[in-house]
């Protein structure tokens, strides 16, 4: 019979306790933190960055409540933190964004250039990729990053510091589900943009080749994947058949 050396197996037996006690702590509703997760945990801990909360306040209605661990993060703190455009801000909570797939990617991709050509050809204003960070609100602070978003001339002020965030939200702010976004999380996210002044919002969903539009005015209309997407009062005469964005 093989011998087990006594540190060792205690270490086993510590190691298994921890577990153990772990597993017993964690409810079937929670979820158990990733190594993402711990090492985002443990990078701005090092950095004296206040802690990530370990659900994303999209994925779920009772999002803003915070608990005591919980340190809110101002604009100005994500601004310097190290460059990463899939951090978010919801109500001062540091969030990391779900990164894009392929295909979810090159829809947007796609519908920047027609979009942008439309916008450039007749100067409405300017298209913004996924990486434009828009402060929504302060105190605390939401700073949120469209998969792709589009601001208005007359919003574009020259000469002011472009070098930081969008103050405020775009005119027509887009989102494109990827594998891991939920449609519902999606929804809330887009109602965070309307509350803050963006005048039209759609979500495109590629599993259905669909898409949902949202208005200011509380109006919402459905988009077959035979459809057209509509620029509306928005983006002056623009349209797109939808079916023109799935080229994979």
């Amino acid at each position: 019979m093989r011998t087990v050396h006594p540190r060792r197996a205690r270490c086993h037996d510590l190691t298994r306790v921890r577990f153990e006690n772990h597993a017993s702590a964690v409810t079937p509703t929670e979820r158990i933190p990733t190594l993402t997760d711990d090492a985002n945990r443990a990078y701005r801990t090092t950095k004296n960055i206040p802690l990530i909360n370990e659900t994303h306040p999209m994925a779920t209605s009772d999002h803003t409540k915070t608990n005591a661990r919980t340190k809110l993060v101002t604009a100005e703190q994500l601004y310097k933190l190290p460059d990463d455009p899939f951090n978010e801000l919801y109500d001062g909570v540091l969030m990391v964004r779900e990164a894009s797939g392929v295909l979810s990617s090159n829809i947007a991709t796609e519908l920047a250039i027609t979009l942008g050509l439309h916008v450039r050809t007749y100067a409405l204003g300017r298209i913004f990729a996924a990486d434009l960070h828009c402060i929504l609100s302060r105190n605390p602070d939401t700073v949120l990053a469209p998969d792709l978003s589009f601001v208005a001339r007359t919003r574009l002020i020259y000469g002011q510091n472009w070098e930081k965030f969008l103050e405020g939200a775009p005119d027509l702010a887009v989102e494109v589900l990827s594998p891991s976004n939920r449609l519902a999380a999606q929804q809330r996210k887009v109602q965070r943009y309307l509350a803050a002044g963006t005048s039209l919002a759609w979500i495109i969903q590629p599993r259905t080749r669909s898409a949902y539009v949202y208005r200011k005015d509380g109006t919402t209309s459905y988009v077959p994947s035979d459809g057209m997407l509509d620029g509306e009062d928005v983006v002056p005469d623009f349209r797109c058949a939808l079916a023109s964005l799935f080229v994979l």
